[in-house]
Formats: C-alpha cells, sequence, structure tokens
C-alpha cells in the first residue's frame, strides 16, 4: 500500500500551501523595512515631497488594499509593474530571468556529474583515505558561506592564474551564450556549492548499499568490481540519489543572490537585491514568488521521481 502522505495530489498540496504562506509574508516583510519606495525615489528629507510621492505613487492607500491588488494580479497572471518606474514586471524580469537560466544550467550539470561521481567512489570504498579526504573537503564548503567560496575561486583562477575575468559584466542586450567565459566563476561557485551536499548524500547511501547482502554476495562469487556495483550496487541507490539531484535547484536558486552579487552577474538575484534597496514591494514579492514556484516544483519534482524510481512500496 502506499502511503497518504506521499501521493501525488499531497505532495502537490504541500507546495501549494508553501506557495499561499510565502505570498503574504514575502509581501508584508518588505513592507516593514524602513522607508518605503516613496521615500526611496526622492531621496530627500523633506517629508512634504515624500508625501506627495507616496501619494503619486499609490502608497498612501491601506498596505492590505495593495496586498489584494497584488495578490489579484498575480492569481490572474499579471505581474504588476514596479512601484517607483512603472516599468511592467515581466518586462524588467526577462534578460535576468534567461541569464539566471543559463547560469543555474551550467551550475547543475557539473554539479550532478561531480557530486555523483564522487559520492560513488567514495562510498565503496567508505573509510578509505580518498574517502576521508573528500568527505572533509565536502564538509569544509558547505561550512563556509557561498560568498567565502566565490572568492576563493575568484583569487585563484582570476587573481593568481589570470584565467578568467573576475567580474561578469555584459554588453546591453547579449547573451551570456556569447562571451562564456564570463559564466565560468559564477556557475563554478554554484557548482561547487551544490555539489558538497550532493556528494555527502550520495556518498551515505552508497555507503549502506554496499553492506547489503546481494553486493556482498556479489563480490564473493567472483563478479568484477564494476558490475558489482552498476548492476548490483546502483540500483537499490538510484532513487535516493534521483531525489538528491532534483533537490539541487533550491541550492542554485538561493544561491545566484549571492553569486551575482560577488561577480556582477546580471541575473535575477542581482535584480532582487537592486529592487529591495528600491523598496518596490511590488518587485521583490513578484520575484520572491517566482523563485518560490521553482523551489518547490524542485521538491515535487523530487518527491514523485523518488515515488517512480523506487516503486509501490510493499
Amino acid at each position: 500500500m502506499r502511503s497518504p502522505r506521499g501521493s501525488v495530489p499531497a505532495v502537490v498540496l504541500r507546495a501549494l500551501v508553501s506557495l499561499v504562506v510565502t505570498a503574504p509574508v514575502v509581501f508584508f516583510a518588505v513592507e516593514t523595512l524602513p522607508g518605503d519606495a516613496g521615500s526611496a525615489s526622492v531621496r530627500t528629507s523633506s517629508s512634504a515631497v515624500v508625501a506627495a510621492q507616496r501619494r503619486h505613487l499609490g502608497l498612501d492607500r491601506p498596505v492590505l488594499e495593495r496586498f489584494a491588488d497584488w495578490l489579484g494580479g498575480l492569481w490572474t497572471g499579471r505581474l504588476g509593474a514596479t512601484t517607483d518606474t512603472g516599468v511592467p514586471v515581466a518586462q524588467l524580469l526577462s534578460a535576468p530571468l534567461q541569464t539566471t537560466l543559463v547560469l543555474a544550467v551550467a551550475a547543475l550539470v557539473p554539479a550532478i556529474v561531480v557530486g555523483v561521481a564522487a559520492g560513488v567512489g567514495a562510498g565503496v570504498q567508505a573509510g578509505s583515505r580518498s574517502d576521508r579526504v573528500l568527505s572533509s573537503t565536502a564538509a569544509s564548503v558547505m561550512a563556509a558561506p557561498e560568498f567565502v567560496v566565490a572568492i576563493g575561486l575568484l583569487v585563484v583562477l582570476s587573481r593568481w592564474t589570470g584565467l578568467l575575468p573576475p567580474v561578469s559584466l555584459f554588453p546591453a542586450g547579449s547573451s551570456p551564450l556569447s562571451e562564456p567565459s564570463l559564466v565560468v566563476l559564477p556557475a563554478a561557485t554554484l557548482a561547487v556549492v551544490a555539489a558538497a551536499p550532493l556528494f555527502r548524500y550520495t556518498r551515505a547511501v552508497v555507503a549502506a548499499e554496499n553492506t547489503r547482502d546481494h553486493v556482498e554476495a556479489a563480490r564473493l562469487a567472483g563478479l568484477p568490481e564494476t558490475r558489482v556495483i552498476w548492476r548490483h550496487l546502483l540500483p537499490g541507490a538510484a532513487a535516493p540519489i534521483t531525489q538528491a539531484c532534483a533537490s539541487l535547484t533550491p541550492y542554485v536558486v538561493g544561491g545566484t543572490i549571492v553569486t551575482e552579487q560577488v561577480f556582477g552577474y546580471p541575473g535575477i538575484g542581482a535584480l532582487l537585491v537592486t529592487r529591495i534597496a528600491a523598496r518596490d514591494t511590488t518587485s521583490v514579492a513578484t520575484i520572491t514568488m517566482i523563485l518560490a514556484l521553482i523551489v518547490a516544483t524542485a521538491f515535487c519534482a523530487a518527491d514523485l521521481l523518488g515515488r517512480r524510481t523506487s516503486g509501490p512500496a510493499r
């Protein structure tokens, strides 16, 4: 029998509940910050000028009314406009979202390859010197803040060796794919940050599977080690490893905010920081909801992939 808690409707319901909770939390959190779009846009100490600007921007309306307008627009697919400039949020998001998507893909692929491959190798040789070195390195990466990893790679790959540019500033209107070298450092940072937890999880799963009776029996039967790993060990570890790979998306999404700031990468994380500084509640809430939707979708995919690869419980 399958547990109702793990059913597809339950997984989707949990994701929807998380989004419903996120919407008011983010909107009202920005509203509690000192100042607002009115004071941030005029930059003056004159209370009369600030009050006039707030009325012009509609910030004198009750906060609940503005929240209802924003939420209603979001529900109908209208992302609204920036509070201070009136630029449509959809237009504002178009280019940064594409550049962040390129960065995320460039980080996820090597993170999955390195994290899984190193995790399998360390798990099969649990307790060996290479396992201890890799595990210690992964633990150090997980303990370090993302900006420390970014600065470390910047110093080594840019300042000391000069292999890569230190910042990722693209010409206006150009794509990251037109200057691939500008993507390498931020993508490498995200890949390292994401690969570390994936390695540790994969290593733990493989090490546990490696002690199973059928794996030991395959070795005692004299089968080649590669066949033991591919035919007897990895099938039992596939489901949790697949879930872990799908769960990397939140690491990458969260990491873009810091990484894009360090390297000047013009993505959605950098845009979010800029809009927070402008106290643009509408844009910040909309961007955050898009990121929350991506994260919730990734977790749903992880749950559903785990159910598919593991099959029904007996």
